[in-house]
């Protein structure tokens, strides 16, 4: 009776170990769906400011896509935001918005859109 009972005891064990991993990798297939998803949102709303050819559009971006562009930090990036609207991108440099250098850097990255 003994054996018996060793037996039935590792198998309700094995069962329950079984059944314990195949939901911890059902809560993390989930999870990393539901990752994929937050992913693509984000990198879709990354270029929402972009036109089809990857230009940021300077009346538009938000201060963390202007961060991103190289030599713009917070001060620049408010600086922009404050003097909008833009007719031209060189527009940041007639106005002493940016310096001429900053500029330079960032003018084949960035287009400037109107409004309709």
């Amino acid at each position: 009776m003994k054996p018996a009972l060793v037996f039935l005891f590792g198998a309700v064990g094995l069962f329950t170990l079984a059944k314990y991993e195949r939901s911890a990798s059902r809560t993390r297939q989930q999870a990393l769906r539901q990752e994929s998803k937050t992913r693509r949102r984000a990198r879709k709303m990354r270029f929402r400011h972009r036109n089809q050819d990857g230009l940021l559009d300077l009346n538009s971006a938000t201060v963390f896509e202007l961060k991103e562009l190289r030599g713009i930090g917070d001060a620049l990036a408010g600086r922009i935001i404050d003097n909008r609207p833009y007719y031209t991108k060189i527009d940041l440099v007639g106005r002493r918005i940016i310096p001429e250098s900053a500029y330079e850097t960032i003018k084949h990255m960035i287009t400037v859109t109107h409004a309709a």
